[in-house]
């Protein structure tokens, strides 16, 4: 099986300006725009917009990154050949045909997919953004053993993002905590062969602490969101980050379920799909 280390040095090859561990913030949708995406990339992490499947306001905020990495007198930034952030899409909002301009233009260093409706739809979206920007890369985000099989051995991704969980934002409804995601599906994919296709941990990590667990268990790198929205870069309501900030035992106090994007209504997130949200007591 690849080590660690070897998939570390296989990351910072196109993320040159990245220091170790690496460290990732979330593209989460409506929240991570390129004030902190660019912050996260020039302290040495790989920052990521969230795409909300609105193709001008991402323009808009892609090249205020440009604008401000080029404004960089870090060497490592300026070497880059892509753009040093990532963008995240929702494959089952987004469709690739809207997504492919804006990666031909921008050639951000990586593309970030997930919940698509099914997962065979991501070989289709990788091989259309490869051909639209080949220096990019492309991460496939999963939440369980049978999802990173799947889209190791039939998409190809250049990475593999497993969401624990015990992850803030949506994620599969059915899942594991990254204690025993991350390590059996590191060996279910050395066991098909799959062992050239780095492995990033989400999910409950919000300190140095967690990050060591991650690598301990076989990630190369971890990818974190709820922690951002602790950080003065973040798009969010004041009232929003305190409650987020002043939370506690967050296993009595929240619960996964359909209920919040039910509210919204109608729902339009694939079956699989669920997200945790503060339990509310309606007796």
């Amino acid at each position: 099986m690849a080590s660690r280390n070897n998939w570390a040095t296989e990351l910072r090859s196109y993320l040159p300006w990245t220091k170790s561990p690496l460290l990732i913030s979330a593209p989460m949708g409506g929240f991570a725009w390129s004030t902190l995406a660019t912050s996260v990339s020039l302290a040495g992490g790989l920052g990521l917009i969230g795409c909300l499947n609105d193709m001008s306001q991402l323009s808009t905020q892609l090249t205020q990154a440009r604008s401000t990495f080029a404004s960089s007198s870090n060497p490592s930034i300026q070497a880059s050949k892509t753009l040093p952030l990532g963008i995240g899409f929702l494959a089952f909002i987004c469709k690739a045909e809207d997504v492919v301009p804006m990666i031909k233009e921008f050639k951000p260093a990586v593309v970030w997919l997930f919940a698509a409706k099914r997962l065979g739809d991501y070989k289709g979206w990788i091989e259309a953004l490869r051909s639209a920007s080949p220096e990019t890369k492309v991460w496939v985000q999963v939440g369980n053993v049978e999802g990173a099989l799947h889209v190791a051995k039939d998409a190809r991704p250049d990475a593999i993002c497993l969401q624990g969980a015990d992850a803030g934002g949506h994620g599969f409804e059915k899942g594991a905590g990254v204690i025993s995601l991350v390590p059996e599906a590191a060996d279910a994919l050395k066991r098909e062969g799959c062992v050239d296709i780095p492995l990033l941990a989400s999910g409950g990590i919000v300190d140095g602490r967690g990050v060591a667990a991650a690598l301990a268990l076989g990630a190369a790198g971890v990818a974190m969101g709820t922690r951002f929205l602790a950080s003065k870069e973040v798009s969010i309501h004041p009232v929003a980050q305190a409650a987020v900030i002043e939370a506690e035992d967050g296993g009595q106090v929240t619960k996964r379920s359909k209920l919040f994007d039910q509210l919204k209504g109608p729902n339009i997130w694939p079956e699989a799909y669920a997200m945790p949200g503060y339990e509310v007591d309606l007796s």
